[in-house]
């Protein structure tokens, strides 16, 4: 059963909610284009050893599947872009700014959960761990395009944000997608296909996870592939998001929330640690940080491969 919520209404909960922007698209099915390209793009191996992005086709393609009586599709952003200028801001190691904080899934999911509640019973929080296509609805909803890197790219945002979206029987006013002309990647020399160092981002504007220093240094496991440089990164990479002009406009007052304030036992951790932390000791000292999405052993087999470069 569904209920009208009105925009200003919306408004309202989303303003209390911390994101910086939200747009809402219609709960319909994945446009056929779209879902014919993302599945070429697994069948490409594009999506290396990520097996769980193709599981669930039909849900990742009708978010009515996931939500009965599903009316709408919000979508929000959480920029955690910041000044590191401030030495007491950087990590001694090599790790991706998105990482620096607290995990974005607990905090978008929990900033996002007093919306969901009041658009009504069945509306359910989606924060990148569901089989659900964000930036397909963020697109869908207007709220940015996407970018030559394959990176959301939000009009006074950039494109380092955390999405988060709500899925709900709520009825509400839906946005328009942003004409194809107003994106700003047409009148852009590409300065993030030339700052990525191993050439993963694809002619079509996807990656290739098998070549992607984010995807080797995170969610690959074992050893890596004979000839692996991971260019000096230990934990993620920001190379094409850094090398985007757009990313270096002012955020709006009070962006980034302080929810993704650098952690200090992220900005401390040392090559020691990583050497000597048992995956129990490594699991306390990181509860609640991006970094528990590697174990210690991945970080280590990093290092080691860092340091055997450099030597």
């Amino acid at each position: 059963m569904s209920f009208y919520l009105s925009r200003c209404e919306l408004d309202s909960l989303m303003g209390a909610s911390g994101a910086a922007a939200w747009r809402v698209a219609p709960a319909e099915a994945v446009s056929p284009e779209a879902d014919s390209a993302f599945h070429r793009w697994i069948d490409d191996g594009c999506s290396a050893t990520m097996d769980w992005l193709a599981a669930y086709p039909e849900l990742r393609r009708d978010p009515r599947m996931l939500v009965e009586g599903a009316r709408s599709v919000i979508i929000a952003a959480f920029p955690y872009r910041r000044d590191l200028s401030d030495p007491a801001l950087r990590p001694i190691l090599p790790i991706s700014r998105y990482a620096l904080g607290a995990d974005y899934h607990d905090v978008v999911r929990r900033r996002l959960t007093p919306v969901a509640e009041a658009c009504g019973a069945g509306s359910r929080v989606c924060v990148d761990s569901a089989p659900v296509r964000e930036r397909y609805w963020a697109v869908r909803a207007g709220l940015g395009h996407i970018g030559r890197n394959n990176l959301l790219i939000i009009p006074g945002l950039g494109s380092m944000n955390f999405l988060g979206c709500i899925i709900t029987p709520a009825l509400i006013e839906p946005d328009s997608p942003l004409p194809p002309s107003a994106s700003p990647c047409y009148d852009c020399d590409a300065p993030c296909l030339k700052a990525c160092p191993t050439g993963a981002i694809r002619p079509d504007s996807t990656i290739d996870a098998r070549r992607c220093l984010a995807y080797l240094t995170i969610e690959h496991r074992g050893p890596f592939p004979p000839g692996t440089d991971l260019h000096g990164r230990l934990f993620g990479c920001d190379a094409c998001a850094l090398a985007c002009p757009l990313n270096r406009v002012p955020l709006p007052p009070g962006q980034p929330l302080a929810d993704f304030d650098p952690l200090p036992q992220t900005l401390a951790l040392t090559p020691g640690d990583i050497n000597t932390l048992s995956q129990r000791a490594f699991a306390r000292r990181f509860a609640g940080s991006p970094l528990m999405r590697a174990r210690i052993s991945s970080l280590r087999r990093n290092l080691d491969l860092l340091n055997s470069i450099h030597k």
